[in-house]
């Protein structure tokens, strides 16, 4: 019996990984993890100076449409509370509310900002530690894309 639990949960979870990630954002959208596109995932935090200054950089890169972003806070703040944070910070892309964050494919990091480069079948490729910039961005990808080659 406890061998056919077992098998059961194995298979759920498998049933789980191959089931595309939808998460939702604080704009209200729905946020697919695998896409056609490369996406940049930032954790950052409205304490933390260096995440602040790479905002305008994530922007641009949001705004150049190269590259999806998702931004995901490294505090547990309710949806309101993120809401703002993103006004104040005039963030312009994506979101993901603090109740998915657990549901992301990609672990919490030690260490901000930090910043993930997702393949379009939605494998980690790359982990950024530190402030980024649209050109070391733009680096890091063209990299990931020929490593895949």
């Amino acid at each position: 019996m406890v061998l056919v639990g077992l098998l059961a949960l194995a298979g759920g979870m498998a049933l789980r990984s191959l089931q595309p990630l939808t998460v939702s954002t604080v704009q209200g959208q729905p946020f697919n993890w695998q896409s056609e596109q490369w996406t940049v995932v930032n954790f950052f935090a409205e304490w933390c100076q260096p995440c602040l200054r790479e905002i305008p950089e994530l922007n641009q890169v949001y705004n150049e449409q190269q590259v999806r972003v998702l931004g995901v806070s490294f505090d547990e703040l309710d949806n309101e509370a993120l809401s703002s944070v993103v006004a104040r910070q005039n963030i312009r892309f994506p979101v993901v509310i603090s109740e998915a964050v657990a549901d992301l494919p990609v672990s919490m990091p030690i260490v901000l900002p930090t910043t993930y480069i997702i393949s379009p079948a939605g494998e980690v490729t790359m982990t950024i530690r530190g402030e980024v910039t649209e050109e070391k961005l733009q680096k890091a990808i063209n990299q990931a894309q020929s490593e895949l080659l």
